[in-house]
């Protein structure tokens, strides 16, 4: 057994551990793309990915959620009637709600949730991005999300502030300065 995971163990989180230890490799190897970016075609990684990862794609493409994330929601998460998924127990144990597309939350529900290991929708993700012939990883979907959702609520008519604010918690983050990470360039 590694260090790595034996020290998860005695945290009592495990897999939760590990994805850290992994993100913080792929860091180091320049798995996030260029300067951390979004997709140049995100709808041909997607179609390019197995079933089950290309609904953990959607979720960080239509959802912004995390990898950790995506890679477990149960069908009891998602509300349709509302078009809402509220995640549980993210990152620091924080519980919150994202806008869902019915055809997404659908997918979920026929699927009876999405279970993947997130070391294997990492790899199923790496091929679809190789296929394509494009650079990122799971966070690239979620540059996208930033993106594509200042524009759909700045053209609401919310100021950019209100939706930054917006924005940062159908995230999961605690302050805004860190969703502006991900508007820049």
């Amino acid at each position: 057994m590694s260090d790595t995971k034996k020290f998860g163990q005695a945290l009592g989180r495990t897999s939760e551990f590990h994805e850290i230890i992994q993100d913080a490799r792929d860091l180091n190897r320049g798995d996030r793309g260029p300067a951390g970016a979004p997709w140049r075609d995100p709808q041909a990684i997607i179609s390019e990915l197995p079933e089950r990862s290309q609904i953990v794609a959607q979720l960080g493409e239509e959802c912004g959620l995390r990898r950790a994330d995506a890679c477990y929601v149960k069908a009891e998460q998602v509300d349709i009637a509302k078009g809402i998924l509220t995640v549980d127990n993210s990152k620091g144990g924080q519980t919150y709600q994202v806008p869902i597309s019915n055809e997404l939350g659908q997918r979920i529900i026929d699927h009876g949730g999405v279970s993947i290991k997130p070391w294997q929708y990492g790899a199923d993700l790496r091929e679809s991005a190789q296929a394509t012939d494009q650079e990122g990883n799971h966070h690239s979907f979620r540059y996208d999300y930033a993106n594509n959702r200042m524009g759909k609520l700045q053209d609401a008519g919310l100021s950019y502030r209100a939706a930054l604010l917006q924005i940062s918690n159908e995230m999961g983050h605690h302050r805004p300065e860190i969703t502006k990470y991900y508007l820049r360039g």
